[in-house]
């Protein structure tokens, strides 16, 4: 009971005086303070500070710290206010999953219940179940339940065994149901549960396991044809459909001849072999095949959308065939809902076949939009880059209506004393609750602060793309300006790609491990600067812009010179774009930019190249259109920039 008189004390305000040294620091310093010792059971420091800040917004940050220190049964009447005060808000999980935690392991199986509440956490998921079935529940109600959990491509935690149990004991698990769990673990989830899959099916369908086991292993594999038709086509086809759409990127030629004799064994529904069609059609012509024109012409022509629609225009201009899509194009009859991309191309392909005043006209629409392929079109038009530049003007009266929310200002406190994931989840919490109008608003708000992250995406959210200077904002820009210039390279590109990398977000980190403004590796840095780099000091903007301006100008010169490759070498790596650079034949850098085989860095480039024209008209540049102006002439081949020599 001691922790929760502490605790008590803390929410009921003992009037506890401040010491002095805390009275002259800011509030947010007090904060600081008080967080750092909120785990500190017996901090009378801790107390004193927490109530002088009873009225400021951060304070249930104080008290949740306190109660995740100390998710005692003596603190659930705490607990229980705190998280119904703060249902559903950013503060509410990370308590609740302490508490759920500490009630599981207490086997306090009531009280977890009640406080419960559906998430992506198998554990507690099955933990609730099993309560649920104590209390008088039956089986037959939670059997799809747990039937869903068992039913998945991976192992689940030990705790959901005995319900499991109950499930095969109940015969509950079919043999259908075995199958779709084979299927999820052989195709993208984990294959070493099949052998245990393989041991629940009767002995005429334990060779099916083993081929998918097989064809997961090794695509090839499917050559032995005579491994299938034993019996069960209908299960049998969706692993020979899954191994062809594998072996398709290692080995095109064999995927397309067995898929030719595979079709001549099984009766395979025509929706089976479009699907496959379209796959061949994609995945060769993003190898560059050159039978993928033979597998588009197998697809009508309204089928082919998305990343379809994205790689079949790759193919025709990668094979110079600009009659054959205008052909496409004008076949579809749907011009005005085209993508920005096929308009650009269908323009070239018009001016390519001499039809001059039909390209300008299409050519001319394209160049209105701020995008790259306007400003390619303005470029070759000879016409003034169009930024289109509308800024919101929102009134003080509107500002402070956003500024009035508690959400605001706890974001806005959490992002000035750095707490980056706390700040983001109260604001993700804030634009949920407004509508597109407000979060307008709260975009210019997040811009004011200097919280240039959350302003970018928060105009993508709410749909306006027109704030232009607030979009791109000149974030950092002494430090970039002069380590671009110490690096010899254009500022405006070192813009460009903090910009795509971060959004100018100083603490983000990839998957991958890159980090801060320029999202670079450790390892990266390492090697440009000759010397031992901790990762945390790339979270610091001067010194990652330092060695993130010296990476471009490094692969710069990797390059040649060449910026376009460069900025490809930035998110793929040199040896991609050594693998991707034409050997044969000079490509225009738009034709080249189109064929990048990796979708992400194909949006990469275009993105980097707009971004770059971008700040290139919005900082003091003699020539504001050099970036559009000095790029068509770019052509692309492997020699021309020594990359063999790599």
């Amino acid at each position: 009971m001691r922790t929760g008189l502490l605790l008590l004390a803390l929410v009921s305000n003992t009037g506890m005086a401040l010491p002095k040294k805390y009275e002259k620091m800011t509030v947010l310093e007090r904060f600081e303070q008080a967080y750092r010792l909120a785990e500190r059971p017996q901090s009378k420091t801790f107390v004193s500070l927490a109530n002088s800040l009873e009225n400021h917004p951060l304070y249930p940050y104080l008290v949740q710290k306190r109660l995740m220190s100390y998710p005692y049964l003596a603190n659930e009447s705490l607990i229980r206010s705190f998280l119904k005060r703060h249902e559903g808000s950013p503060l509410d999980w990370p308590l609740r999953k302490k508490w759920l935690s500490y009630l599981k392991k207490q086997k306090q199986s009531t009280l977890f219940n009640e406080f419960y509440r559906p998430s992506s956490d198998t554990s507690f998921h099955c933990f609730y179940l099993q309560n649920q079935l104590s209390d008088g529940a039956s089986f037959d109600s939670i059997k799809e339940q747990v039937k869903s959990l068992w039913s998945v491509g991976k192992s689940q935690p030990k705790n959901c065994d005995s319900l499991f149990k109950r499930l095969f004991d109940e015969k509950y698990v079919t043999e259908d149901l075995i199958m779709q769990r084979v299927v999820k673990a052989a195709d993208g989830g984990n294959h070493t549960l099949l052998p245990y899959l393989r041991t629940l099916l009767s002995e005429k369908k334990k060779y099916l396991v083993d081929l998918w086991y097989r064809t997961r292993r090794s695509p090839a594999s499917l050559a032995k044809t005579k491994s299938f038709k034993k019996g069960h086509p209908e299960l049998e086809k969706p692993i020979i459909l899954y191994g062809l759409k594998r072996l398709i990127w290692r080995d095109a030629d064999s995927a397309i001849s067995l898929w030719q004799k595979y079709q001549a064994l099984f009766d395979f529904s025509p929706v089976e072999r479009s699907a496959m069609d379209e796959t061949l059609a994609l995945r060769l012509s993003v190898n560059g095949h050159p039978a993928a024109k033979n597998w588009f012409e197998k697809i009508p022509h309204k089928d082919i959308t998305g990343n379809l629609l994205q790689w079949y225009v790759s193919d025709t201009i990668r094979r110079n065939d600009w009659a054959g899509l205008i052909a496409f194009v004008e076949k579809r009859n749907q011009f005005e809902h085209e993508p920005l991309y096929v308009k650009y191309w269908y323009g070239m392909s018009l001016q390519q076949q001499k039809k001059t005043r039909q390209a300008t006209k299409v050519l001319s629409d394209v160049a209105q939009q701020r995008h790259y392929y306007g400003f390619l079109a303005s470029q070759f038009l000879s016409t003034p880059l169009q930024l289109v530049d509308q800024p919101l003007q929102p009134t003080a009266v509107e500002l402070g209506g956003i500024e009035g929310y508690v959400s605001a200002q706890r974001a806005y406190a959490l992002f000035k004393l750095e707490m980056h994931t706390e700040a983001r989840r109260e604001w993700q919490h804030l634009l949920s609750n407004l509508s597109k109008a407000e979060q307008e608003v709260a975009a210019v708000l997040a811009h004011n602060w200097g919280w240039h992250e959350q302003a970018i995406s928060t105009f993508v959210k709410a749909g306006y793309y027109n704030d232009v200077k607030r979009r791109f904002p000149l974030a950092y820009k002494s430090l970039l300006v002069s380590s671009a210039n110490s690096a010899n390279i254009d500022p405006a590109w070192a813009f460009a790609i903090a910009r795509k990398e971060s959004a100018f977000s100083a603490d983000a980190r990839s998957s991958a491990g890159a980090r801060g403004l320029m999202q670079l590796l450790p390892s990266t840095a390492e090697y440009i600067s000759r010397q031992k780099i901790t990762a945390g000091s790339l979270y610091r903007p001067s010194s990652n812009v330092k060695y993130g301006t010296r990476y471009l100008k490094y692969l710069l010169g990797k390059m040649g010179g060449n910026p376009v490759l460069a900025t490809a070498a930035y998110n793929a790596g040199w040896r991609n774009v050594k693998k991707w650079a034409p050997s044969e034949n000079k490509v225009r850098f738009d034709q080249w930019v189109e064929t990048i085989p990796f979708k992400e860095t194909r949006n990469y480039v275009k993105s980097v190249i707009a971004y770059h024209q971008i700040y290139d008209m919005m900082l003091d540049t003699s020539d504001k259109q050099r970036i559009f102006t000095e790029l068509p002439e770019l052509f692309i081949h492997r020699s021309d920039f020594g990359l063999g020599n790599i």
